[in-house]
């Protein structure tokens, strides 16, 4: 239940910030949509944490990291993608980011995105990583594939294109989903409620915020979450590696 509090949690800005923008006269929110990535979110997170074994698959039990969950949301967020474009016109292959063609001139801006993404982490790695045991080959794997994959999918790929279908007639209403999905991904990596109660980092807030905000910018600049998803799980593997 904890979760699914965070969640919603993590939406409130987005909401608070769309209603009064529509207030002053930005334009129209379509709430259905914004709905629709929010219960988008839920169905994630509940693959993520009650995903059951898959049959045929190995047991997994005693390894580092949630494959089955993670593999589970995948799975998920393809299946709600697949979905939304069978019903909604609004959604396709295209606003949902899932092409290999990359907009005319998007390479060089999205590689110098990826290399400040990069020196990004390896200035914290050096700063605050400490002393830390060279990663091991289940670790190496999994952020080399698997963030990546799961996280680009849903946040600069589904969720990204629901609220842009939100914010349709606004004007830049790519530019703005993307502010509003790089804020729910930030908090979404900080802000926490437990038994124990809240737990908030600001420093994860502003860390994931900004790189999230180069993802999305990588991410609007080329159409496709090919070169995030790329530059997200490099990322990843430089931090274990420092």
């Amino acid at each position: 239940m904890d979760v699914y509090i965070s969640l919603l949690v993590w939406w409130v800005p987005v909401v608070a910030i769309a209603a009064l923008l529509q207030a002053l006269g930005r334009g129209t929110v379509t709430w259905a949509w914004i709905l629709a990535a929010i219960a988008a979110f839920a169905l994630y997170s509940t693959a993520i944490f009650h995903a059951p074994s898959i049959p045929g698959m190995p047991d997994l039990e005693g390894l580092q990291y949630n494959w089955i969950g993670k593999v589970a949301a995948i799975l998920t967020t393809l299946v709600m993608m697949a979905v939304a474009m069978r019903v909604s016109p609004a959604i396709t292959r295209e606003t949902l980011g899932l092409t290999l063609r990359q907009n005319e001139g998007s390479l060089r801006p999205a590689l110098v995105a990826t290399a400040a993404m990069v020196a990004i982490q390896i200035a914290l790695q050096l700063a605050f990583g400490g002393d830390n045991e060279p990663p091991g080959t289940e670790t190496l794997i999994y952020q080399a594939i698997v963030p990546g994959v799961d996280e680009e999918l849903l946040f600069r790929g589904l969720l990204l294109a629901f609220v842009a279908a939100a914010l349709a007639n606004w004007q830049h209403c790519w530019r703005w989903a993307g502010v509003f999905v790089t804020l729910v991904f930030a908090l979404g990596h900080s802000l926490f409620f437990a038994v124990e109660g809240v737990q908030f980092a600001p420093d994860a807030l502003i860390y994931v915020a900004i790189l999230g905000a180069l993802m999305m910018y990588i991410r609007l600049r080329t159409g496709s979450i090919l070169m995030p998803l790329i530059a997200h799980n490099l990322t990843n593997v430089v931090g274990q590696l420092v």
